[in-house]
Formats: C-alpha cells, sequence, structure tokens
C-alpha cells in the first residue's frame, strides 16, 4: 500500500510538468485553431536564455525569470504571430504542423548556435549549457527536500512547478470561460467569419493569444527545467509529447481535464512501472506508455466526433505555373540537373563528395514516400523514419542469422515495411489532419521505444553489419556503382507515381483525399485507398532503409530515431510535397550540405570556402525553410515557377503594349480560392484543377490578347 501511495503522489507531482505544458497547447489551440509543436523549441529557449542569465551572468533567479517570462516570451510570441502564425490561421493542416516543427527545429537551434558563436568568437565568459546534467529553476539552490510519509518526499522544485500549474490552470479556465477576451478569441478560432462580421478584431486576438501561448512556453521552460533536469531539446519534445496525451484527455478544449488527464499519465506511467510484471520483460513499455494511451485517446475521441482536431478537407491542387512553356522547355531543368549529377558520380566527383551524394541520393528515395503518402494521398505521416529503421533491422536480422542473399532479405524488409505501413493506417481510417499526425509519430515512437528495442531484432548494443552485394557484372561495392544503382531505383520510384497520378487509382486517391464521403457515395473505398497508399509509401521508405543500411555498411536500433521523420518531412515540404522533384532535391540538401559546411573549393580557383565547424546550421536552415511556408504552402520549387511566369507574363505584356501603345498590366494567377471571383480559362493540371485568373486581370488579357496557359 505504500508503494502505491508513493506512486500516486509523486506522479501527481512530476505530472504537474506536463500539465503546464498541456495547459499552453489547449490555450493555443482553443484560441488560434493551430496546434504548435514548436512548443517544445519555445519552452527549451526560455529555459536556456534563463540558465544564460542566471549562471552564466549570475542575475539573480527572480530578476533572470522575470526578464524571460515577461519580456523575452512576449516579444517571441509577437515576432512569431507576425512572421508566420497569423497567416497560417487558414493554412492546409499539413503547412501548419510543418511551420510549427520548423519552430521546433529553428529555435533551440538558433539560440546554442548564438551561444557558440560568442564563446568562440568574442570570447564570452558563459557556458556552453550543452552538458547540464541539472538545470536550475526559480526555487532554492541546492533544493530542499521535505520528507512526507512511508519514505514519500517531495522537493522544492516539484511543490514550486506544482503551485504554479494548479495556478495557471485555474487563472487560464476562467480567463477562456469567463472573460470577453477569452470568449472573442475561442470565437476566433471556432468560426473566423462569423466573428468577424460581430467586430472581433482577429489579428489583435491571434496576438493575444501566442503571446499568452509563449508567456506559458517560458514559465513551463523556467519553472519546469529542474524536473526534466537536463538542458536539452529532445527533452522537451518528449514532455511536449507526453503533454499532447494529456491533452488529448481533455479534448484540445477544456484547460482543467488536460491537467486531470496529466496527472493520470504520470500516475498510470508510476504504476505500471511499479505493479505491472509483464511491463518489466517488455523493453521501454513503461516510457512509451504516454504514447500507447494517446494513441488510445484519439481513435475514442474519433467515436464522438466526425472530425478530431481538424480534418482533411477539399483543396484544389497549385495552379501550374509552366502551362505557358512548351513541354521541352518544362524538363529542360530536370534533365540537366540529371547531366550534371551523372556527371559528377562518373567523372567529377572524389571518394568523399561520391560518398556524400551516394548517401544523399538514397534519402531522395525515401523522401519520396513524402510524396506518396502526403502529396498525393493528402495524410500526414510521420511515422516514415519508423518504416526506414524497421526494414534495416529486419534485413540485417534475415542476412546474418539466416544467410538470406541481400536481394531477398530486401525484399521481405520492403514486404514488412508495407506490413507495418498498413498497421500505422489503420487509425487514418477514422482519423485525418491533426491527430492523424500524431497518432503516426506516437506510433513511431511506440516502435522505436518497444519493438527495435527486442534483442532478436536489434542484436543488442551491436546491431548488424551489411555487406554490400554483387549482381553479376555490377559489384555495388563500388560507390559509383551504387550510386547509379540509386539511381536507376529513384527514377523508377518516380516513374511509378507520375503513372500513378494518371491513373484510376491516382484518382481514387485524389477523390478520398478531397471528399472521402463522396468518393463512397460513388464506389470508391476509402478504406481501401488509403491503405493503398500508406503501404506503398512504407514500401518505398523500407526499400530506402535497407540501402542506406547497405551503404553504411551497419546499422543499429538508434540508425535512424523516431524524431528524424519531423526533419525529413520539413526539409520536402520546403522543396515541395507534391511534386517528386521537391522530395529529390530535399534529399541532396541534407545528404551533402554536412559536406559544405566542412568546406569546399571550385575548380579553376573560382571560389574556396573553409567551412564551419556549427553543427546546428542545418537544422537551422530547415527550421527556418519550415517556418517560411506560411509564406509560400506549396514550397519553394512552387514559389520559383510562380515568379517566373511572372516575369514571363511581364515581358509579354510589355511586348503587347508596345505595339499598342497601352501601358502594361500583368495578370495575377491565383489557386482556386471558394468565394473569389475568377474567370474559368478552361485549362486543367494533371490533377484535374483549373487555373484561374483574378477578375481584375480578366481584361488585361483580353486587352492583350490573352496569355498562353
Amino acid at each position: 500500500m505504500d508503494q502505491f501511495v508513493r506512486d500516486v503522489i509523486t506522479g501527481s507531482v512530476n505530472g504537474s510538468i506536463y500539465a503546464l505544458i498541456a495547459a499552453g497547447l489547449v490555450l493555443t489551440y482553443t484560441t488560434t485553431g493551430i496546434f504548435n509543436l514548436g512548443y517544445a523549441g519555445i519552452a527549451f529557449s526560455a529555459a536556456y536564455v534563463f540558465f544564460e542569465l542566471n549562471t552564466g551572468l549570475h542575475w539573480p533567479q527572480w530578476a533572470a525569470a522575470t526578464l524571460v517570462i515577461l519580456v523575452f516570451c512576449p516579444l517571441l510570441g509577437l515576432l512569431l504571430d507576425v512572421a508566420m502564425f497569423r497567416r497560417l490561421a487558414r493554412a492546409p493542416e499539413v503547412v501548419q504542423l510543418v511551420a510549427s516543427v520548423g519552430v521546433l527545429l529553428a529555435l533551440p537551434a538558433s539560440f546554442t548556435f548564438l551561444v557558440g558563436r560568442g564563446i568562440t568568437q568574442f570570447g564570452w565568459s558563459i557556458p556552453t549549457g550543452t552538458d547540464v546534467e541539472l538545470a536550475p529553476g526559480v526555487g532554492p539552490q541546492p533544493r530542499k527536500v521535505f520528507g512526507l510519509f512511508s519514505g514519500v518526499v517531495i522537493t522544492s522544485d516539484q511543490i514550486i512547478v506544482l503551485g504554479t500549474t494548479v495556478v495557471c490552470v485555474v487563472l487560464l479556465s476562467v480567463f477562456l470561460r469567463s472573460t470577453r477576451t477569452g470568449l472573442r478569441m475561442r470565437a476566433v478560432a471556432d468560426r473566423h467569419d462569423l466573428a468577424a462580421l460581430r467586430g472581433v478584431d482577429p489579428t489583435r486576438t491571434s496576438q493575444l493569444a501566442w503571446v499568452l501561448g509563449t508567456v506559458l512556453a517560458g514559465i513551463a521552460g523556467v519553472v519546469g527545467s529542474p524536473i526534466l533536469r537536463v538542458l536539452n531539446p529532445d527533452a522537451y519534445a518528449l514532455a511536449v509529447f507526453v503533454a499532447i496525451a494529456a491533452a488529448v484527455v481533455g479534448g484540445f478544449r477544456s484547460v482543467p481535464l488536460a491537467f486531470a488527464g496529466a496527472v493520470l499519465v504520470a500516475v498510470a506511467s508510476n504504476l505500471t512501472y511499479s505493479w505491472a510484471g509483464f511491463a518489466q520483460d517488455i523493453p521501454g513499455f513503461n516510457s512509451a506508455l504516454p504514447f500507447l494511451l494517446l494513441i488510445v485517446g484519439l481513435i475514442v475521441m474519433a467515436r464522438s466526433r466526425a472530425r478530431v482536431a481538424g480534418s482533411i478537407a477539399a483543396e484544389s491542387a497549385p495552379p501550374d505555373h509552366r502551362r505557358d512553356q512548351p513541354p521541352w522547355r518544362r524538363v529542360l531543368p530536370s534533365v540537366v540537373g540529371v547531366a550534371l549529377l551523372l556527371y559528377g558520380i562518373f567523372v567529377g566527383f572524389d571518394d568523399y563528395w561520391l560518398t556524400l551524394t551516394t548517401r544523399a541520393l538514397i534519402f531522395s528515395l525515401i523522401f519520396l514516400s513524402f510524396t506518396i503518402v502526403t502529396g498525393l494521398g493528402g495524410m500526414v505521416s510521420l511515422a516514415q523514419a519508423s518504416f526506414v529503421a524497421g526494414g534495416q533491422l529486419l534485413a540485417g536480422y534475415l542476412i546474418n542469422q539466416h544467410g538470406f542473399p541481400w536481394w531477398l532479405a530486401c525484399v521481405a524488409a520492403v514486404l514488412a515495411a508495407m506490413v507495418l505501413g498498413v498497421l500505422v493506417a489503420l487509425p487514418s481510417l477514422r482519423l485525418g489532419g491533426v491527430a492523424l499526425a500524431l497518432v503516426t509519430l506516437a506510433l513511431a515512437f511506440v516502435c522505436g521505444q518497444v519493438l527495435f528495442q527486442l534483442d532478436w531484432l536489434r542484436n543488442g548494443e551491436y546491431g548488424w553489419s551489411f555487406t554490400r552485394p554483387v549482381f553479376g557484372p555490377l559489384d555495388l561495392n563500388e560507390t559509383r556503382n551504387l550510386a547509379g544503382f540509386v539511381l536507376v531505383l529513384i527514377a523508377l520510384v518516380v516513374w511509378v507515381i507520375r503513372n500513378l497520378e494518371r491513373s484510376h487509382t491516382g484518382r481514387e486517391m485524389l477523390a478520398v483525399r478531397n471528399a472521402a464521403a463522396a468518393a463512397a457515395a460513388i464506389g470508391v473505398s476509402p478504406t481501401i485507398t488509403k491503405l493503398k497508399v500508406f503501404a506503398l509509401s512504407a514500401g518505398v521508405a523500407g526499400l530506402g532503409g535497407v540501402l542506406l543500411a547497405t551503404n553504411d555498411i551497419s546499422v543499429t536500433s538508434n540508425s535512424v530515431p523516431a524524431m528524424s521523420g519531423l526533419l525529413w518531412l520539413a526539409g520536402v515540404a520546403l522543396l515541395g510535397l507534391r511534386r517528386p522533384s521537391g522530395a529529390i532535391l530535399a534529399g541532396l540538401f541534407i545528404g551533402l550540405v554536412p559536406g559544405v559546411l566542412s568546406g569546399f573549393s571550385l575548380p579553376f580557383g573560382l571560389w574556396e570556402w573553409s567551412g564551419s565547424k556549427a553543427s546546428e546550421v542545418p537544422t537551422i536552415l530547415f527550421g527556418l525553410g519550415a517556418i517560411a511556408l506560411a509564406r509560400q504552402p506549396d514550397g519553394m520549387l512552387a514559389d520559383i515557377a510562380r515568379r517566373n511566369f511572372q516575369r514571363r507574363a511581364r515581358r509579354r505584356a510589355a511586348a503587347t503594349a508596345s505595339v499598342s501603345g497601352a501601358a502594361p498590366r500583368v495578370p495575377e494567377i491565383t489557386a482556386d480560392v471558394p468565394g473569389s471571383a475568377a474567370v474559368d480559362l478552361g485549362g486543367t493540371d494533371s490533377r484535374g484543377a483549373r487555373a484561374r485568373v483574378s477578375e481584375a486581370g480578366a481584361s488585361d488579357l483580353e486587352a492583350s490578347g490573352g496569355v498562353a496557359l
């Protein structure tokens, strides 16, 4: 009985940090409609700044905490609102998720980068903060320990966290339900159009929501840092993912229920560890329990409501800004890029750059799985890293333990990844949007902490070794041959994607993506279609995983962490989720950036750079790129195509005006926007979406003789 009481008390106290984070998540979601995965990045940044002020500059705790919570966090909230969150209010959910992932990645990397450069370049006498084993808080140092009964103890830091959480939860509940400002903020999130008709200013409500959200994140980061102990972005990210499970209990709407859910999750973890004998025999089960509760909670919520935390809505494909170009001109950039890549692989690259390029091409193959599941299927999957890791480990097991030839083990790993993809896809039959993304992320953590920790699959801490195969005259031990082999596979997958877009199955995917109920009414099975999409995507990721392990010669259960899927999705979305070229370029970028940062020199002495040793730079670049999606949801490639189209249109308009003597005016090409006045030009792209011209530019088209689209 004493052990039970200790588990309940310590779980309730430790769960308060999750409750404080969950309260912030619920606040921002109920008032803005955006689920902010970047909350962990904000909380870490606040804790990091507090640590440097208190420990590095020796500020008093009260002064450092006041500056961080009341000055730094509100200014950061205003900046994020102006830079991205305000633009994301009406954006597709995949864009909202990826942009918030950008905050999660960019903020911690930026602050650690700035401190590191200040220490090395300017001689700042402050700690780096990367090796802190017990982060300080606002309580007394050293912390005080109070004995309760039966060996139960509670620390001053835990008391402060619990008290702060209770106060914040009470104040937030009163604010959202009983004040005029709180009701206005909730109204804007629920029905933006009706709230505007009642005179509610969405700009001010958005600003206030993100200021309050970042302040709560700052409180969680500063007050909760002694509970999380280490100053590590991954620790804060895991805490946020556990808090998401608590927010699910509250239906993403109730702050008190989110508090109760956080305590429930923490207590359940303690009780499972102490009393569930079977859990002790399953590696990682206790740490995976919050994610299992998250999965169950989201699926249960789906039974009571048709849409949970948003759903896949009908969305038009982006306009094709290359329609005015002849076919040869459209494919010319791809042909030139492939030609340069082939020249580098087989002629120009030395061994170092050839190795980096081969690994980058394997990432490109893996990233094509995002093009299938999200670009074509419209479903956000954060479990792609699990398919990669599962394919690697199973292939290594079959090769090393059962003597399978490489190609047979690869086929078995791809089939197993497809089966795992179908299992991951089962929640998608009831969920969509944010809920589906969270479930796939939770499943990725469960796989990483439980399934991939089985000794027979991971071979302990040593992992599996791989030998590059030989297929007749094709010896993959030669890196150039391996790179060429991967290029062929990439071309094959791209061919499959292109044919899939034009096939009957591709049209079924588009129908289910836009309106599952309508698709079912005409005989298209949403269930089978979604399972096909996930299975094909998982198979491609599993194939890439086997090739990645083959290239690296070895693999362990930690080679591909579950969190990698967030970075990968951000990279592909940055270039363009709908385009295979976006996935290929994202893979090349991720694979080649480390080499570029280490320094390079161009031929003929054109340019030479000694490089940078800052490991945070790639993460910062991807994070900022993901944040930039708030301005261009379709990615950089679509933005470049749009700008080039506008440039060509200006030249045509100028040439027409020089003949007619009229002032040149260029029509604006926009995507389909429901309710907007537009003129249909009659053209359709490969997905059936019609290009449209704004009514303001229609007369210009008539005057100039029209623009060939």
